[in-house]
């Protein structure tokens, strides 16, 4: 348990299996089989059934997580130390004492928890000094925790103990509790669980630094501007911090300068002191190779003293724990990190230009956000190297990039907002920044932001990359991006899930020429990222549309601070919510306010006009779209397109296209926010959307077929069947082939995901019907590859496993026999999955068990039939899978590979 390293623990005797939680708070002997799952006995029906609760196929395909509820790291180590020290924080706060006191006096406790844990202070020793026999009752007594304090602080040095002054009496009492086993929250009594000698030191630094965040901080001064902490959001979770480290210091000798450039409670750092040190001395350190890495080549800095003197905790504990000989005093006292190897600061404003660092990391998501633009900024960003830009974590990049030489390791997490947006100033700098790296590699956590940030404003990117120097050539002209999805087994795990299925690649080129293609390169398939060019390339825009009609999309009213005359709208209807498909409320109250913040010209409220939502409605991820022949004032919640003088016909085309799948589909390609982060979309999202000539297109059969069923939705609302026939002629009017109103009509249901209901079912297990659609959908696509080959025709078996299986298994075979590619089966196995796996293995000479582990998906060849294993979740099981997966299996053919 204080290790947190495994959900699970297996005992095994000689006539059982006793499963127990690895997450479950320690109990008494009494209470010890409270975090006892379930006891197996050896018999084979048994075995089975724990194969099924807890075997391979289940842990490796995260769904051990949904099959036993009561395993959950709410109760694990970090979590259970981070309440209690909350509530305990809490108690001395409450008490009156002063909160920074109150930090001093936790970190205080952690080091001698952790010295005295780790046999770094003997029994002897500590009754030496403070007369006690335990560290809880040391607390008891004043006088003896001063003693102490002052002990550790000349044996140790460093800055945890910058003195021995400790708090009043009654303070201290507080923390001799809680140490005796008392809960802070509940005051009941227990054994104290927590072995500081076990918990790894990065997990008691992130942990710390949850404790700073979590309380509220003083706002901190600079040059006479308030700098405002972005409340909630961690500097790097240990989880992208571990994500990171992997990265950037593989290949390394060990003897590199390492800065962090928003460095909070040291997470970070304290994993870079561990990869340098073993690198260096290749896993033999000495007490001064350790203290030469800490003192010479770690560099941290942030702006909250407080984090400064936890990664300080941490660094030091790191040092110790790295330490193979922790119990020889000869050397071990430290030097003070706080102003040397730490800095307390606005990284803009420090010296650190003076240096050059090989591996730079650190995190704009949550660095300090300026009220007023810097001046006198004393780093030298070269103003005709990079795009000038008023964005904080873009600058925090460049300053990166003035820090780095060549072949310096980058590892930043910043805001997806930055690659997402479409403010062409922000993508050239973006784009002309990662055009300095090599090896560049984009991790989108924006699935993960409500466990991973959990109160943050904004998705979260990871950037790495190489710093090449502005003379060297590019090794590598694209970039690697990989897409983390959301899945319950990691929001309960707290684990960042990443296969070869969420990587893809996309050439520098191709996001200079249409930035479109880059979520979409996250998000999406191939087929995706052909359909959006085809359409680029097939039409304009929807803005140069409206432009050569002469009208344009309006913003709505937005009333806020009320400091604008807006009494030419009074009076009118006003529209505020509940705006449908194809309908307003019937009753509208009138506009009674005489200012608004922005009450934008009369002309965009005049009918008839198109008025069209920012935000989808809940359960129907289609833009919401309305003719209005009347007058009406919107809020900012809409946008308007008058239409004047124009023909309705042209309002009705208009809320056709942007009502149908297409648009659903385009905009969670392209979209800035939808998809990413928020659902909703910006008038830029829309404006930009691939569309016909829109007079010559109302004169088309399949315009007018638009025209004809958006006007009869306006009486009657669409059911399913209308939904349907909208969406075939707006495919119709755009030219679409077979394949791409797959893409089309697959994009819609991923839209649908983007909620909270959506993302349970994507990852439900797929039924029968999905199965056979996604195997109809292979045939298809392989019928126009091989279809034209004489006296050739492919089938389908579907293998109908258990509902609670975690894989599911398709078989495509060429068959002499048959003529088409059109006849699918389900077939019932006479055995289950791994006895399934197992003959297919034996059969293609592939350990199919082991592949798709490692794959997820796993394509496996043998003669004239294909496998196709996946996880059983829906989202694997979709026709654009299908598509997908069918040109993988033709290009496997003309490689020669037998699996993939």
């Amino acid at each position: 348990w204080n290790l947190a390293l495994v959900p699970l623990v297996w005992i095994v005797s000689p006539d059982k299996i006793e499963l127990h939680s690895g997450f479950g708070f320690p109990k008494t002997k009494a209470e010890a089989d409270a975090n006892v799952i379930a006891t197996f006995s050896l018999e084979d029906e048994e075995l089975a059934r724990l194969d099924a609760v807890a075997g391979r196929l289940v842990m490796e395909t995260g769904q051990f997580w949904d099959r036993l509820p009561q395993v959950t790291r709410a109760t694990s180590v970090d979590e259970s130390l981070l309440r209690h020290l909350r509530a305990l924080m809490k108690r001395l706060a409450d008490a009156g004492l002063e909160l920074r006191s109150v930090h001093t006096l936790l970190r205080r406790t952690i080091f001698a928890l952790y010295v005295v844990d780790r046999g770094l202070v003997s029994d002897s020793e500590l009754e030496q000094v403070t007369g006690c026999h335990e560290l809880c009752n040391v607390f008891e007594d004043r006088e003896a925790t001063e003693s102490l304090f002052g002990w550790l602080r000349e044996k140790f040095g460093g800055d945890v103990f910058e003195s021995s002054r400790v708090p009043a009496q009654r303070y201290l009492r507080e923390v001799g509790a809680f140490l005796s086993g008392r809960d802070p929250e509940t005051r009941q009594t227990s054994v104290f669980p927590y072995r500081f000698d076990l918990i790894p030191v990065v997990l008691i630094s992130s942990t710390l630094e949850k404790l700073v965040t979590s309380a509220p901080t003083e706002s901190i001064k600079s040059k006479g501007q308030v700098l405002t902490k972005v409340q909630g959001a961690l500097q790097m979770p240990l989880t992208v911090a571990s994500l990171v480290s992997a990265e950037v210091f593989e290949g390394l000798s060990g003897n590199e300068r390492v800065v962090d450039l928003s460095c909070g409670s040291g997470v970070f750092l304290v994993q870079a002191l561990r990869y340098l040190v073993l690198l260096k001395t290749r896993g033999n350190p000495t007490r001064k190779d350790i203290r030469d890495v800490l003192y010479a080549q770690i560099h941290g800095i942030d702006m909250n003293v407080e984090m400064v003197r936890v990664a300080s905790l941490g660094l030091y504990l790191a040092a110790l724990d790295l330490d193979s000989d922790p119990t020889n005093t000869v050397g071990i006292k430290f030097r003070s990190l706080v102003g040397k190897t730490l800095h307390v600061g606005d990284p803009f404003e420090s010296e650190l230009d003076n240096w050059k660092y090989n591996v730079i990391v650190g995190s704009s998501l949550c660095s300090f956000a300026r009220q007023q633009e810097t001046d006198g900024c004393q780093v030298r960003l070269p103003a005709d190297r990079y795009a000038q830009n008023r964005r904080r974590d873009l600058d925090f990049m460049r300053l990166a990039l003035c820090l780095a030489t060549g072949g310096t390791r980058i590892g930043m997490l910043l805001p997806g907002t930055t690659f997402f947006g479409r403010r062409s100033t922000s993508r050239k700098a973006i784009q002309t920044i990662v055009k300095s790296l090599d090896d560049v590699t984009l991790v989108n956590l924006s699935d993960l932001s409500h466990w991973l940030f959990p109160n943050a404003r904004m998705p979260a990117m990871v950037l790495l990359g190489t710093y090449r120097d502005c003379n060297q050539p590019h090794t590598k002209n694209e970039m690697v991006l990989a897409h983390a999805s959301w899945s319950s087994s990691g929001q309960r795990s707290h684990l960042i899930e990443l296969s070869p299925n969420d990587v893809t690649v996309l050439p520098l080129a191709s996001w200079q020429r249409d930035a479109s293609l880059f979520k979409a390169a996250f998000l999406g398939f191939r087929y995706d990222l052909l359909l959006l060019e085809d359409l680029s390339d097939k039409f304009g825009s929807l803005g140069e549309m409206l432009n050569a009609i002469g009208t344009s999309m309006r913003k709505g009213l937005t009333r806020g601070n009320s400091s604008k005359d807006a009494t030419t709208l009074t009076g009118m209807p006003f529209v505020q919510r509940d705006v449908r498909h194809f309908s307003i409320p019937e009753q509208l109250p009138t506009l009674s306010e005489a200012k608004a913040e922005r009450p934008r010209q009369l002309s965009s409220f005049l009918g008839p006009l198109l008025l069209v939502g920012e935000s989808f409605r809940a359960g129907v991820q289609r833009v919401v779209a309305t003719l209005l022949r009347d007058d009406i004032v919107y809020t900012d919640a809409y946008f308007g397109i008058p239409l004047g003088d124009l023909p309705e016909d042209i309002g009705y085309l208009l809320a056709g296209i942007l009502s149908s799948s297409l648009s659903s589909w385009y905009l969670l390609m392209s979209a800035s926010s939808f998809g990413i982060w928020i659902r909703r979309i910006t008038k830029t999202d829309l404006m930009s959307m691939p569309t016909p000539s829109l007079m010559k297109a109302a004169e088309t059969r399949p315009g007018k077929r638009i025209i004809s069923l958006v006007r009869a939705f306006h009486s009657e609302p669409p059911n399913s069947d209308g939904w349907t026939d909208l969406d075939d002629a707006v495919a119709h009017l755009y030219g679409l082939d077979d394949d791409e109103r797959t893409v089309v009509e697959d994009g819609l249901i991923r839209a649908g995901w983007q909620w909270r209901r959506g993302k349970q079912e994507a990852i439900s297990g797929v039924k029968d019907l999905e199965l056979k659609n996604y195997a109809k959908a292979f045939l298809s696509s392989m019928d126009c590859w091989l279809g034209e080959s004489e006296g050739s025709g492919m089938r389908g078996e579907i293998y109908q496993l258990g509902t609670k299986d975690p894989l599911r298994v398709v078989r495509f075979l060429l068959d002499e026999d048959i003529n088409d590619f059109s006849h699918v089966s389900f077939i019932r196995p006479n055995s289950g999955l791994t006895e399934l796996l197992n003959r297919i293995g034996q059969k293609t000479r592939v350990r199919v068990s082991t592949a798709v582990l490692g794959n997820r998906d796993l394509r496996v060849h043998c003669d004239k039939e294909v496998y196709i294993v996946k996880p059983a979740a829906r989202r694997n099981w979709l026709r654009i899978n299908a598509v997908e997966d069918a040109d993988s299996v033709v290009q496997d053919l003309f490689d020669g590979v037998s699996a993939e």
